[in-house]
C-alpha cells in the first residue's frame, strides 16, 4: 500500500475516513479501495498504524473507463 506516515496536526484529522466509509462513499467493496491504494489511485495517511483516506480524494476520484486506452 501507499502509505505517508504525518502527524494529527499535518493530516486534518477532520478530511480523514477510514477504508471502510471510503468504501461505503464510492458504493463499492474495501477490497476495492484497498486495490486503488496499491495500484496508486488513491493515498492512504497512517496515523497511529491505521490507515486513512482524504474524504475530498474519496469524493472527487474518477474511475478509469474499461477498454484499451485511448491517445
Amino acid at each position: 500500500m501507499s502509505r505517508k506516515k504525518v502527524t494529527d496536526a499535518e493530516a486534518g484529522t477532520s478530511d480523514l475516513i477510514t477504508p471502510t466509509e471510503a468504501a461505503r462513499i464510492r458504493g463499492v467493496t474495501r477490497s476495492a479501495i484497498t486495490a486503488l491504494v496499491k495500484r496508486g489511485r488513491l493515498q492512504v495517511v497512517e496515523i497511529g498504524g491505521r490507515p486513512f483516506l482524504r474524504r475530498g480524494e474519496v469524493e472527487s476520484f474518477e474511475a478509469e473507463k474499461p477498454g484499451p486506452k485511448t491517445t
